[in-house]
């Protein structure tokens, strides 16, 4: 056995190699434990090339978890015997003098069911017999032709009900693969386990579960089946066993296949398709394309991390694609209009490749897709998202120390509050939103939106926004409640501002002078301004007055002009003048804000801002009904002055320039 290896180039190959032969990730050959089964010969006849035989497997070194069985000592049995007390047929070792003695490869050839000292037998069903000495493992073993991928099945189930507290144990393991652990091994097979059935028409049918009631159709849990993929030389073997565990050991029934799915051993296929167009269960490999399921490090030991999962044009309608198991996996992508839900009680890892140097993504092409499981990082790693497609973690997303990247144009939210793990996201180039927390630091060169219409997204770290980068916030209601009325972003430590403010209001909501949006940004400092703030206009009178303090930006509906509206005042009266003709930019500046005169959003205070002040202008002699607009008094007068003053200046400097 040789340990996988992985590449783009190696990867293109395979499939070259594949479409040369018009051969597909379909199996070249295959081999079944119980069709195989031969109780004439010993080893069986050749199958496609490939020999099954039967025989004992001695234990061998401790690991640790007791002593493994030693692949290099398989002793063939070599004798053919009836079953005690039953019809069947068994290999076994001659010298013991009775079946399981020292174990036994079992067949039930009579073509009906039978049970009999509470061993219950299906047709044509392999049973693995107990060593009663406890020093070897009864095995079937199939030796392979030629050098390829090969795809594993095993299914085992405890196969006797008559003697409750005795534990089994069950193994997957190649020629040498026991550096550092074999294939599969479960050490508590037990006739009381509650999951295990017995008795004719039970669930054992092959590609079928051990389970009652079983998790789904074609799957059996973890602990009783494995399924993975395996670079062999031809001459090599793949064993399948079982024995004795501390408390005795009862028979054991074995359902198992090998197909050849390659004949170059140039890599194991790294990219897995999901095919079926309903909901169902991601640990059953006849979901998958090709029949083997991503992420489980039983699959392809040692290389789960060059894996990719697709999900793809498979499903016509919304699915949900669901594991209690924790996966590991290189990539993730979404290709579908319709909504992929990833669930389950599991974790899925997102890692580097096995090389160190491909750095994990997440990606999405079309539709709005979810994981309703917790996703941890283990890599930096890129969210590449195509514009119009969204991708939600709605359940804990751990950072683990690394950046997560924004990109595509897309929308990727975050929306659980159990989001642990300090590390940082980046938006370059999509959209960040959701009502979650981010265990780390934020930074935003594109756009981040809070909420899912409105909400609160949280930050343990640091904001900061570049002069790229745009915050959105939506203003739906009067009622000031964060979350409800209004977006917030809530930032633990400090929020370093830049770039632009976009106010959006909702479609149902009135606007009226005097609502207040308090906390639009919350942080435990504030540095910087937004340099320019969309849609602070709502009409000629009306507009949303942005204002700062050191630890917050908040909002007002207020009279355009009115510059001191933080102060509680809602009247344009000459000190409000004042202030933005100390202001004046003229067109072009930055910087400015509404408290400095900038009524429009755009950062100065030029001639347009100056206007809309004093057509507002109300004195403070009005300042009960900012609604009405009074003659003009000497001081608006003196500023109308003033202001042609202003345009007059800005006038010459233009022709001076123009000459």
């Amino acid at each position: 056995m040789k340990c996988f290896t992985k590449s783009a180039t190696v990867f293109a190959l395979l499939l070259a190699l594949l479409l040369l032969n018009t051969v597909s990730f379909g199996a070249l050959a295959k081999w079944d434990v119980s069709a195989d089964y031969s109780t004439e010969t010993n080893p069986a006849p050749p199958v496609n090339g490939g020999i099954w035989s039967y025989g004992q497997t001695p234990y061998g070194n401790d690991t640790g978890d007791g002593p493994i069985p030693d692949a290099s000592q398989f002793l063939l049995y070599d004798e053919n015997a009836q079953v005690i007390n039953q019809p069947g047929q068994a290999w076994q070792d001659q010298a013991a003098g009775t079946v399981d003695t020292l174990g036994a490869v079992s067949f039930n050839d009579t073509g009906s069911f039978n049970t009999n000292f509470g061993i219950d037998w299906e047709p044509l069903e392999v049973d693995l017999v107990p060593d009663q000495t406890s020093q070897v493992v009864s095995t079937a073993r199939l030796q392979v032709p030629a050098d390829g991928i090969y795809s594993v099945h095993a299914e085992f189930a405890d196969n006797q009900s008559c003697c409750a507290g005795r534990e089994g144990d069950a193994w997957v393991f190649t020629d040498n693969a026991f550096q550092p652990s074999p294939l599969f091994y479960n050490p508590k097979l037990a006739a009381s386990d509650p999951y295990l059935t017995h008795g004719e028409g039970t669930e054992r049918e092959f590609g079928g579960s051990f389970l009652d009631p079983p998790e789904a159709p074609g799957v059996c849990g973890p602990d009783h089946c494995y399924d993975g993929l395996v670079e062999l030389n031809a001459g090599d073997s793949i064993y399948f066993a079982s024995g004795r565990g501390p408390t005795g050991g009862d028979h054991v029934v074995l359902r198992a296949t090998v197909e050849q799915i390659s004949g170059e051993t140039v890599g194991a296929p790294t990219e897995f398709t999901w095919k079926n167009d309903e909901s169902n269960n991601w640990d059953i490999t006849s979901n998958w394309n090709p029949g083997v399921k991503p992420g489980n490090p039983l699959n392809n030991p040692g290389n789960v991390e060059d894996q990719v999962a697709i999900f793809g044009d498979a499903i016509t309608q919304p699915q949900v694609v669901y594991t209690n198991d924790d996966k590991t996996l290189n990539a993730i992508r979404f290709d579908n209009a319709n909504s992929y839900a990833i669930a389950g009680n599991g974790t899925i890892t997102l890692a580097a490749g096995s090389d160190g140097t491909i750095a994990p993504t997440l990606g999405a092409t079309q539709g709005s897709h979810q994981f309703q499981l917790n996703v941890a990082l283990n890599a930096d790693t890129t969210a590449e998202i195509t514009s119009g497609a969204t991708v939600a973690f709605n359940n804990r997303l751990s950072l683990n120390d690394n950046n997560l990247t924004v990109a595509g144009g897309g929308q990727l939210a975050i929306n659980n509050n159990a989001n642990t793990g300090s590390g940082s996201i980046s938006v370059t180039s999509g959209v960040l939103l959701g009502s979650g927390r981010i265990g780390g630091n934020l930074s935003n060169d594109n756009i981040v939106a809070p909420g899912n219409s409105t909400g609160i997204l949280s930050v343990d770290g640091d904001y900061t926004q570049s002069a790229s980068g745009t915050l959105q916030i939506e203003l739906a209601s009067n009622g000031d409640v964060a979350g409800t009325d209004h977006d917030r972003l809530d930032v633990t430590l400090s929020a370093n501002l830049n770039g632009t403010l976009d106010l959006q209001l909702d479609g149902g909501y009135t606007p009226t002078i005097g609502d207040s949006f308090t906390g639009l940004v919350t942080a435990g400092t504030i540095s910087g301004k937004f340099a320019t703030t969309n849609n602070a206009v709502i009409s000629g009178r009306q507009g949303i007055a942005v204002t700062y303090t050191e630890t917050g930006v908040n909002a007002q509906i207020a009279l355009r002009g009115n510059t001191d509206v933080a102060s509680g005042d809602i009247d344009v009266d000459t000190g409000d003048l004042t202030t933005s003709i100390i202001n004046f930019t003229s067109a072009g500046g930055s910087g400015k804000t509404w408290a400095e005169g900038d009524m429009d959003g755009d950062g100065d205070v030029d001639t347009g801002d100056l206007t809309t002040s004093i057509i507002n202008f109300t004195s403070a002699l009005a300042a009960s009904s900012p609604q009405s607009v009074p003659e003009p008094s000497s001081g608006i007068l003196i500023s109308i002055g003033l202001l042609g003053l202003l345009a007059g200046a800005r006038q010459r400097k233009t022709s001076f320039l123009s000459r």
